[in-house]
C-alpha cells in the first residue's frame, strides 16, 4: 500500500510543489528518506496525539516516509498537514483517492487547529500553473480579495472540519467582506486639467509621465490620486506578475504592482540580485507603475538604469554564479521641482523616452474649476481598458507602433500624411513620433475608435509638446 500526495516546498526563493508518499512494510516504527530525522520524529509525535484524540490509531507496521525532493529543517513544518493527512488514510482509505488533486498549505497544533504558513501565494500560483484547482489553507491566511482567478480556496480551521469536508464536499464558506473602496472623494488639485488628462491616459496607454513645478503646487498630491485609482482599475495581476512577487514573498495584490521608491535606492535594490537572484524594484513594477518623487533628485546611475529597462522593457542580472533575465515593463510616473529644461540629470536622451513632460502652474482661482471624481475617472479608465483589450484581440496588428510599418496601422489618410510631414522634421526623433501616435491611439482607445483620427494626433502632439 503506497499514497501520494502534493506538497509545498521552498527552493531558494522559488516556491515549488513536489510530492510526498507514504508506504507501508513489514517490521515496525517509522523511516524517513529526504525528510530532517529530527523534526519527523517530533512532528510524528505530536500527529499520533493529534490522530489519538479523533480516535484513530496508526497500524503497527513499518511506515516509510519519503520526499521527492530534499526537505530542510528551517521548511519542515510548511508540510505538518499533509504529512497529518497521509497519516488518516493509513485508516481511512476512503478519502485517499481526493488527496492527490489538492493542496494543503498549514501546520497542525495539539489541539487539532489549523495554523497558518508565513505567506503562500506562491504556492497559490505554481498550483494554478501545475492544474491543482483546490487548496486548504487556515482562516489566518485568508484576504479578499486574492489576487489569483482561476484556482478553488478552501478556508478551514480544524482538522476535525478538513475530514469532514473530505468525506463530505461540504464546508461552510468564511464570510467574505465585501470591498468599499473610496472613490467617492474629489481629487483635491485645483486645475491642472491637462495633467490630469495625461495622467489618465497613462493608466491605460502604458504612458511614461513626469510633472514638474514649483514646491506646494500639487505635483505629488495629484500623482498620489491616480495612484489611487490605479490599485482599483479592472486589471487583475498577470500570471508573470505574480511570479514576480512571489520571489519577494509580497501578497498578491493589486497594490503590489505599484511601486514607491525612494531617493536613496541603490542599484541592488532597484535592478536585484543576490546569492539567490531576486528581482528588485523594476521587476515588480512589471505591467504595474514605478512611481518616483523628486525624481531630479536621485543618483544619475540610477536615472541611466531606468531608462536603459524604460527601452530593453526587462533587467538582465549577470554574475558568476547566474545569468537571469526579469521583466520590467513598467509605467513611470514622477514629479521633479526644476524644470526639464534647466535638469542636469534628466537629460534629452531620457526624456525622449518619456511621453507626457507636463508642466504645473498655479491655477486660476477666480475660474470655476470642474469636479473630478475618483470614480468618474475610474470608470473611464476600466471603459477604456476594455475596449483596448477587445480591439487587440479582434485585430492584434492594431498593437504594432512601429513607424515602418506605417501602412499597417488603422489611421485616417490625413494622419498618415501628418506623420510622415513629422518624421521629416529635424526637431523631432523617430522615437517622439511613434510615442506621439501610441499617445493618439490610447485617446482613440478612450473615445471606442476603432481608426486613429488627426483629433487625436493632434491632442497627443500638444501633450507631448506642452513644455516647448
Amino acid at each position: 500500500m503506497a499514497q501520494k500526495l502534493p506538497i509545498p516546498i521552498l527552493t531558494g526563493n522559488s516556491y515549488e510543489i513536489s510530492s510526498l508518499s507514504l508506504a507501508i512494510s513489514k517490521g515496525y516504527g517509522f523511516r524517513f528518506n529526504n525528510l530532517p530525522q529530527g523534526n519527523c520524529r517530533s512532528t510524528i509525535d505530536k500527529l499520533v496525539r493529534v490522530l489519538d484524540h479523533l480516535k484513530v490509531r496508526i497500524p503497527l507496521k513499518r511506515i516509510t516516509i519519503s520526499s521527492e525532493t530534499p526537505i530542510s529543517t528551517k521548511h519542515f513544518s510548511y508540510i505538518e498537514l499533509s504529512l497529518f493527512l497521509l497519516l488518516y488514510t493509513l485508516k481511512h482509505l476512503d478519502i485517499s483517492n481526493r488527496l492527490s488533486s489538492i493542496l494543503f498549505l498549514g501546520r497542525v497544533d495539539l489541539h487539532g487547529n489549523i495554523l497558518p504558513l508565513p505567506y503562500i501565494d506562491g504556492w497559490l500560483l505554481r498550483a494554478k500553473q501545475q492544474g491543482i484547482q483546490k487548496v486548504i489553507i487556515s482562516s489566518d491566511n485568508f484576504k479578499e480579495p486574492f489576487g489569483l482567478n482561476g484556482i478553488e480556496i478552501i478556508v478551514l480551521n480544524t482538522v476535525k472540519e478538513l475530514i469532514h469536508y473530505l468525506k463530505t464536499g461540504i464546508y461552510s464558506p468564511l464570510s467574505r467582506k465585501s470591498l468599499e473602496i473610496k472613490l467617492a472623494r474629489e481629487i483635491d488639485v485645483i486645475g491642472q486639467d491637462e495633467a490630469k488628462r495625461a495622467l489618465e491616459l497613462a493608466l491605460v496607454g502604458k504612458h511614461h509621465t513626469i510633472l514638474s513645478g514649483s514646491p506646494g503646487i500639487g505635483k505629488t498630491s495629484l500623482c498620489e490620486s491616480f495612484l489611487e485609482i490605479a490599485k482599483n482599475t479592472s486589471d487583475n495581476l498577470t500570471d508573470e506578475q505574480c511570479e514576480l512577487l512571489s520571489r519577494r514573498d509580497i501578497p498578491f495584490e493589486k497594490e503590489a504592482a505599484i511601486r514607491k521608491v525612494h531617493q536613496n535606492i541603490t542599484a541592488t535594490q532597484l535592478m536585484g540580485g543576490g546569492v539567490h537572484p531576486y528581482p528588485g524594484e523594476i521587476s515588480l513594477a512589471h505591467e504595474g507603475i514605478l512611481f518616483m518623487d523628486e525624481i531630479g533628485s536621485y543618483r544619475k546611475s540610477i536615472l541611466e538604469l531606468i531608462k536603459i529597462a524604460m527601452e530593453q522593457k526587462s533587467v538582465n542580472l549577470n554574475t558568476l554564479k547566474y545569468h537571469r533575465s526579469y521583466s520590467a515593463d513598467f509605467t513611470l510616473i514622477g514629479t521633479t521641482n526644476g524644470s526639464f529644461a534647466d535638469s542636469k540629470l534628466l537629460t534629452p536622451s531620457f526624456l525622449d523616452r518619456v511621453d507626457f513632460q507636463i508642466t504645473l502652474f498655479k491655477p486660476d482661482f477666480k475660474v470655476e474649476k470642474q469636479k473630478a471624481l475618483y470614480s468618474e475617472v475610474l470608470k473611464r479608465v476600466n471603459r477604456a481598458n476594455l475596449f483596448r483589450k477587445e480591439r487587440l484581440i479582434t485585430d492584434p496588428t492594431t498593437s504594432v507602433s512601429n513607424l515602418n510599418q506605417l501602412d499597417r496601422f488603422k489611421i485616417e489618410p490625413k494622419v498618415k500624411t501628418l506623420l510622415q510631414r513629422l518624421l521629416h522634421q529635424k526637431s523631432h526623433s523617430l522615437r517622439a513620433v511613434e510615442r506621439s501616435y501610441r499617445i493618439a491611439r490610447t485617446i482613440a482607445d478612450f473615445e471606442e475608435c476603432e481608426w486613429v483620427s488627426t483629433r487625436h494626433l493632434s491632442e497627443a502632439i500638444s501633450l507631448r509638446g506642452l513644455t516647448n
